[in-house]
């Protein structure tokens, strides 16, 4: 009898010390999260507010930009390179951005990818760029980050 509850007690505690598996984000998880943080950036670009877009980052987050010849890393640096964009003498100055986002997919627990669409308009109502974006998104106490925002422009075929 006692040796028949030591195994008892062993396989509760074995399975109650096991890991728990956490499941991957699901479709509307992810659609969700990419809309906030979709609304967020565009309305922060649009404000010129360079704060509150690198707060879309991790902390530990990049960005990787066809426009900016370097990679700017965590969240300071992001920044500091959107001030310098999104400054009086930028022709990024005034611009409006718009975003769409066409895919997710989940690669691991709070872990996902996003593709999509943009597109900058400058303050005299011409388009300025176009392209796609790619990005990873890290979810982290039930908010989604950029953990790498990379975007290039491309021109369209005529």
């Amino acid at each position: 009898m006692v040796s028949r509850l030591v195994a008892v007690s062993f396989v509760c505690v074995l399975f109650a010390c096991a890991p728990v598996e956490e499941p991957l984000p699901t479709e509307a998880e992810m659609e969700s999260h990419m809309q906030i943080m979709a609304e967020e950036f565009v309305s922060a670009w649009n404000a010129g507010d360079a704060a509150a877009l690198a707060t879309q980052f991790h902390p530990e987050g990049r960005r990787v930009n066809s426009d900016v010849q370097a990679v700017w890393f965590g969240r300071q640096e992001i920044e500091d390179g959107f001030a310098m964009m999104l400054a009086a003498d930028n022709p990024y100055d005034g611009s409006t951005l718009s975003a769409e986002v066409s895919s997710t997919k989940a690669l691991a627990p709070g872990l996902f990818i996003s593709s999509g669409e943009w597109q900058l308009i400058d303050a005299t109502g011409e388009q300025l760029r176009l392209g796609f974006f790619a990005n990873t998104v890290v979810i982290e106490d039930g908010k989604a980050y950029l953990m790498q925002e990379s975007a290039g422009e491309y021109t369209p075929p005529n």
